[in-house]
C-alpha cells in the first residue's frame, strides 16, 4: 500500500540547500519516493534540480510518497525539512553556510 504524507513548504525550503538535504536523506535510505505539489506530477524527491524546479511559494502543501511503507520514517524526515523544523535531537540543520570569519 503507498504512503503519503502531505507538508507545508517554509521559506526556507525555497533554497537549493534543504532541497539537498531531501535529495541525500532519499538517495541514502534507498527508497523511490516523490514529492508534487497537492494535484500536481511529481518529481523524484532523490534529485536536487528536480525538487528546486518545482518552484514551490511559501505555505505550498506538498505530497511526499512511496509505493513501500518501510520508508514512512524517511519520509517524515523530509517532511520535517521542508517545513523547516529542527533536525532530530533539536540540532537546526545549517541552511545558510556559516561565516568564515576571513574578514579580509
Amino acid at each position: 500500500m503507498p504512503s503519503r504524507i502531505e507538508a507545508t513548504a517554509s521559506a526556507a525550503f525555497l533554497h537549493a540547500r534543504p532541497a539537498s538535504f531531501v535529495a541525500q536523506t532519499v538517495v541514502r535510505s534507498g527508497y523511490s519516493i516523490t514529492i508534487a505539489r497537492l494535484g500536481d506530477v511529481p518529481v523524484n524527491a532523490g534529485n536536487v534540480i528536480s525538487l528546486v524546479t518545482l518552484g514551490l511559494a511559501r505555505g505550498e502543501i506538498v505530497t511526499i510518497s512511496c509505493d513501500n511503507d518501510a520508508a514512512e520514517p524517511t519520509m517524515q524526515e523530509i517532511a520535517t525539512i521542508i517545513r523547516g523544523e529542527p533536525a532530530r535531537g533539536g540540532q537546526q540543520r545549517r541552511l545558510h553556510p556559516a561565516p568564515s570569519g576571513n574578514a579580509s
